[in-house]
């Protein structure tokens, strides 16, 4: 039975996150940070000091770069730009947390209802997005999962097996990957166990003191040998310039005020968040079961603290989805037809709504265009939305279908589970998370080139056998465009590109159209003629406006 579960559980994964994981470029900003500065590592052999060109990266530990070279290393050693390569290793944590979901269900719920708890992650919209990125977030919820998998034995009273290894291994994981989050969220499970028996001794058999070292032993010595390449920097700067700020305010315009995470909850989670309102109020009133202490133990301190916390983006909140999708899991288990109340109706009516609107939105993109995606930031009328959503479809009759098929699982996983089949509702919202997610990914944003000009100048560069000479980048600094350009590609303003320009005369210069004019006065004052070569017009999507790029060389008419 497991390993027939195991096996659904590897092929729904890689049938939904594979696609389009070679076809997506690179994005900005935090995978194309990642990126670069793994690449770099392989280009200089530094495998301690963490940078990104120049600039020191002491924001998080080694872990997430080392598995990323590892995987450039041995799936792309001739073409280090490949940044499918980078992103391997969050697919396979993907699955794995995929697995270790499943893994944890099964402690508590048969094997049958352990199947759908991973099934709802692996098609969760968030666990999709984490492992097509080349970032830390997937690997990280590996390691939280292995702890928790250990604690869960444990806190069953199973010391049989060597389960304090798994629970401090993964602490040790963690801390390598992100620092102090993983021994965070493990001690606030703790905290909300002790809470239910108000009761410690089974913590004993974590075996404190030889788990600690175990965790010394696989994190310490890179945080010692990169301490002293920094002269300090590391610890200073990762928690006083990075942690202890997030915990205060809002960081790089991400400051949400509380309610924030439940607020996106529905479509973070989706398309397993139909499920969430009847799962929690079942785990409610089974909260003196173990598995039910256990999840309510896991969930609720760790959410209040990112509730808290002022800096928030949506994958914070990751490490707490599995046990969502065990709750679930758990529901489905516990199933009584009176179960669906109001609330529940009411839950499936906005699930319902926010489906259409994600289907609506996968129709838009198809053959998106800059004009449009610019006109969205002014007011629309209903009209001109339709209009674009006929004309996208007449064009494509791929969209079409996908999107009338979208809308019958839609429809049909909100009948399935107003009626009690609940099997059927999750096998529904699967074949619909199947239809939004793998297009998406494999057709729909790779074909927005426009959106991506770090691309568009590269692939110019490569094509017309420019990229040897050198790129000088003015008002447009993406970390993409040095990702696939090259690490010696030169960020800067008006003034220190005009001074670089007439220092290197082979390297060409990328401007923003905004800035072009000033460049070319400064050029003149400084005898420097330059024509423009090509233009790329793109949006700037990590800045939500048009961008219109010029790329310039010396020239001497």
């Amino acid at each position: 039975m497991h390993l027939r579960n195991i096996f659904i559980l590897l092929v729904l994964s890689l049938v939904l996150f594979l696609p389009g994981i070679e076809k997506l470029p690179p994005l900005d900003r935090d995978e194309a940070r990642f990126a670069q500065a793994s690449k770099q590592m392989l280009e200089t052999g530094d495998y301690i000091d963490i940078r990104f060109q120049e600039t020191p990266r002491y924001k998080k530990p080694a872990g997430a770069y080392w598995i990323q070279a590892a995987s450039v290393q041995m799936l792309s050693p001739n073409d280090a730009t490949l940044i499918w390569a980078y992103r391997i290793p969050s697919v396979i944590a993907a699955i794995a947390s995929v697995f270790l979901t499943y893994a944890i269900a099964c402690l508590f719920l048969s094997s049958t209802s352990s199947l759908f708890a991973g099934i709802l992650l692996a098609a969760s919209f968030l666990l999709n997005a984490e492992a097509h990125m080349a970032k830390t977030d997937a690997l990280l919820l590996v390691s939280i999962l292995i702890s928790q998998y250990g604690l869960a034995r444990i806190y069953k009273g199973d010391t049989v097996h060597q389960n304090w290894l798994y629970f401090w291994s993964g602490i040790g994981i963690g801390i390598l990957l992100k620092g102090p989050i993983v021994p965070l969220i493990i001690s606030l499970t703790i905290l909300g166990l002790w809470y239910f028996d108000r009761n410690m001794k089974w913590v004993k058999a974590l075996r404190l003191k030889a788990g600690v070292l175990i965790s010394i032993a696989i994190s310490l010595p890179w945080i010692i040998a990169v301490q002293i390449r920094s002269d300090g920097s590391f610890l200073r700067t990762s928690i006083g310039g990075d942690l202890l700020p997030k915990l205060m305010g809002g960081m790089e315009s991400h400051g949400m005020p509380p309610g924030y995470y439940l607020l996106i909850v529905m479509i973070t989670f989706w398309p397993g968040s139909l499920f969430i309102w009847p799962s929690l109020v079942n785990i409610i009133k089974t909260k003196t079961e173990i598995c039910s202490k256990f999840l309510i133990a896991w969930v609720i301190p760790t959410w209040i603290l990112f509730e808290i916390v002022p800096t928030k983006l949506p994958h914070y909140i990751l490490p707490v989805y599995p046990a969502l999708a065990i709750m679930t899991a758990k529901w489905m288990n516990d199933f009584k037809p009176t179960q669906i109340t109001l609330g529940s109706k009411f839950f499936i009516a906005l699930w319902l709504i926010i489906g259409c609107a994600l289907i609506v939105a996968s129709i838009l993109l198809t053959n998106l265009n800059r004009e449009f995606v610019t006109s969205l930031s002014n007011v629309i009328s209903v009209t001109v939305l339709v209009e674009q959503i006929k004309s996208n479809m007449q064009q494509n009759t791929d969209t079409m279908i996908i999107a009338l098929t979208s809308v019958i699982f839609l429809l049909g996983s909100c009948i399935f589970l107003w009626n009690g089949r609940l099997e059927s509702s999750v096998i529904s919202a699967l074949c619909l998370a199947g239809l939004f997610f793998i297009p998406l990914t494999y057709s729909k944003i790779p074909a927005m080139t426009w959106a991506f000009p770090s691309l568009e100048v590269a692939s110019f560069l490569k094509s017309s056998n420019e990229l040897k000479n050198g790129l000088i980048s003015i008002g447009y600094h993406e970390p993409s465009l040095i990702f696939l350009t090259g690490t010696d590609t030169y960020l800067t303003d008006i003034e220190g590109g005009v001074s670089k320009l007439k220092e290197r005369s082979h390297n060409l210069a990328l401007i923003d159209r905004s800035q072009l004019q000033d460049f070319r006065t400064k050029a003149k004052s400084m005898s420097l003629k330059t024509k423009v070569i090509k233009t790329f017009d793109s949006f700037n999507y990590s800045k939500g406006r048009v961008l219109t790029l010029d790329l310039l060389k010396i020239t001497d008419k």
